[in-house]
């Protein structure tokens, strides 16, 4: 059946007597069946309600690293880097375990795409050969995993520790742009010098302390502290890290979902309760 009527047909001919439009009204057919009880007769609609059903469950195991005390479990991304080209060989790792701030040098590819000149140009004088990936390590705070479904069929599930997200860094760069800076630095206080200088110093303790409450004693109180941070991570050493890679990686990573405390995961919510915190606003 149609859902649309013809032109002529979208409105009542005013011509038609009241008797006529009765009559083509009680030659309709009546409907005395309720929706519901429609609904309780159909064969089908219980296979429709089930038209997806639960084929299988996976049991899910919460574990942790063998050796929580020595051992820490971090995910660590290459933004702007296809995972058709990872990054596995003559990787030197290290890392600032106070500024959480880790470092990969990874092996430069001078035969291809390397231009001396603009090296020279740069003032680097001899040849770059490993640039460096940097990033910072951001603790998860929970809520984070690194799962795999074991061949048994349980999902182990360890918890990751941080996350970090590895940029280039182009260090020689910088150290120029430094020594530019020094340089006119340099040049700008000779031709500046003073003919004297005067000290001005004040013997009010209160206008020292009702400088640090103004914008100006807090704009100053915090390049102070990032000053400190920077001193402080200048002053901090590398460690190296280990970079596994091939077989030894994979006898790691076998090691982290077999030899583990097995605690199975039950949920306590029903699924009304779970749709329930989706949907809540």
């Amino acid at each position: 059946m149609s859902l649309f009527v013809a032109e002529e047909d979208d409105h009542m001919n005013v011509d038609e007597s009241p008797s006529s439009f009765h009559e083509a009204l009680e030659e309709q057919p009546q409907h005395t069946s309720s929706s519901s009880t429609s609904s309780a007769s159909s064969p089908d609609m219980d296979e429709q309600e089930d038209d997806d059903p639960i084929v299988s469950s996976i049991p899910l195991i919460l574990s942790q690293v063998p050796n929580p005390s020595s051992q820490s479990l971090h995910l660590i991304q290459y933004p702007g880097r296809p995972k058709t080209l990872p990054y596995k060989d003559n990787l030197k790792p290290s890392i600032k375990e106070d500024s959480a701030f880790l470092e990969f040098k990874i092996p430069l590819d001078t035969s291809r795409f390397y231009d001396q000149s603009r090296s020279e140009d740069w003032g680097v004088s001899h040849q770059i050969e490993e640039h460096g990936l940097h990033g910072v390590l951001n603790k998860t705070e929970g809520g984070m995993y690194a799962g795999m479904v074991r061949e048994d069929g349980k999902l182990i599930l360890i918890p990751l520790d941080s996350t970090a997200q590895l940029r280039p860094s182009f260090k020689y760069l910088d150290d120029l742009e430094v020594a530019r800076q020094a340089q006119r630095r340099n040049d700008f206080l000779e031709q500046s010098k003073p003919a004297s200088v005067q000290v001005l110093q004040t013997s009010n303790a209160k206008s020292a302390a009702a400088q640090g409450n103004t914008g100006e004693g807090f704009a100053n109180n915090a390049l102070g502290e990032s000053l400190r941070c920077i001193k402080k991570f200048d002053e901090e050493r590398w460690t190296p890290l280990k970079f596994e890679d091939g077989e030894e990686a994979q006898k790691t990573r076998k090691e982290l979902y077999t030899n583990v405390v097995e605690t199975e995961l039950k949920s306590k919510s029903t699924m009304s309760e779970y749709i329930s915190e989706l949907t809540k606003v």
